[in-house]
């Protein structure tokens, strides 16, 4: 499995939409401060994805963190 890349996510957002995406990004804040990733581990097996476990999980937030920093910088510029 690889990392989710930047288009990956800006399709995310496109779907859910920006306040998706930064419910998202809080959730993923929240989890991450707390380091619980327990929810994230009960449904890892759900997405049916053969080697889709927390790690992967753990990688696609920190993408998604990284890209919503990058869309925060330049709203900010």
């Amino acid at each position: 499995m690889t990392s989710p890349d930047y288009p990956t996510i800006m399709l995310y957002v496109e779907i859910e939409g920006i306040n998706g995406f930064i419910q998202l990004i809080k959730e993923i804040q929240v989890v991450k401060d707390n380091n619980d990733w327990a929810y994230f581990e009960s449904i890892a097996g759900d997405f049916g994805i053969e080697g889709f476990n927390t790690i992967n999980l753990k990688v696609m937030a920190e993408v998604a963190m990284n890209v919503y920093h990058n869309i925060s910088a330049e709203g900010n510029n």
